[in-house]
């Protein structure tokens, strides 16, 4: 559209940041939470609670994830 304003001007940053590495990542990381959920629900045979699987996640899974992560999708430009 001849003179409309950009996503910057008009204040709309969604486009922005929908784009962003962290954004995506957290995202990524929230569904690894959410599987890890409903597999640690099913080993337990019942809901074990969005808290109880984030807390198991980060301590058990996390670090690798994102290394994993990271290199997955950075690792030729950062020669890995």
């Amino acid at each position: 559209m001849p003179n409309s304003p950009s996503a910057a001007q008009s204040g709309d940053f969604t486009p922005m940041f929908s784009r962003s590495f962290v954004v995506q990542m957290f995202r990524d990381e929230l569904d690894e939470i959410n599987r890890h959920k409903w597999y640690l629900s099913e080993e337990h045979r019942g809901d074990v609670g969005f808290d109880f699987a984030l807390m198991n996640w980060v301590k058990n899974h996390r670090d690798a994830w994102r290394s994993a992560y990271v290199r997955a999708r950075y690792g030729a430009l950062m020669g890995c």
